[in-house]
């Protein structure tokens, strides 16, 4: 999984920098959260759903699964859990 460290970070990166670029000129913490609020996070190869977040709605996702690490190997430990 280590190898896949840098392609989630730049994509982490780029989706920030689309909202940077969202909030406009004035940038600052106000119009960078409207700026998430206001765009849908697409799923990922993963599996991670697509995420968006509003004033009230936080997480980003309505569903998450717990999972881990056994003999190297992510493992899930549950089904996915939902609001």
């Amino acid at each position: 999984m280590a190898e896949n460290r840098p392609k989630r970070r730049a994509l982490f990166v780029a989706l920030l920098l689309v909202e940077v670029a969202a909030a406009g000129k004035d940038l600052n913490p106000e119009t960078l959260n409207k700026a998430i609020e206001s765009t849908k996070f697409p799923a990922d190869i993963f599996g991670a759903d697509e995420n968006n977040f509003s004033a009230t709605k936080h997480l980003g996702t309505d569903r998450a699964m717990l999972c881990q690490i056994v003999d190297g190997r992510w493992k899930s430990v549950s089904e996915y859990l939902t609001n």
